[in-house]
């Protein structure tokens, strides 16, 4: 079975350095392993810096304030979140940790089963 992983993070900004680097590191070793890596941040959609990225970034746009709010995010992660096996988070204390969660719960409510809730 193939593990895709969804990485969640407020930019992929290299100029930020630090968790954008830390991300662009793990899925490169990552890939040695066959695993296939998407990431979902909250960056203006078409900036140059995703473009010199050679997996999926999806850039759903600029957070606001300082707890990096995105209404996009959410609707987002629960219309994909079933594509993924893993999603890893990459900035607690933040709006997307929420949104995740929220997503998560939305999409374990659409299904019968339940089985999402051991994840959260």
């Amino acid at each position: 079975m193939l593990t895709r992983i969804l990485h969640v993070t407020t930019s992929m900004n290299p100029e930020l350095g630090g968790v954008c680097q830390a991300i662009r590191t793990l899925i490169k070793g990552l890939e040695d392993l066959n695993v296939q890596n998407e990431v979902v941040c909250l960056d203006v959609p078409g900036v140059e810096f995703i473009k010199a990225d050679h997996f999926p970034v999806h850039a759903i746009g600029p957070a606001a304030g300082p707890w990096a709010y995105n209404s996009a995010l959410s609707p987002w992660l629960f219309t994909n979140v079933s594509r993924f096996n893993v999603i890893i988070l990459h900035g607690l204390w933040l709006y997307p940790n929420y949104a995740i969660r929220k997503a998560l719960l939305k999409y374990q409510k659409k299904r019968t089963s339940g089985s999402v809730q051991k994840y959260l």
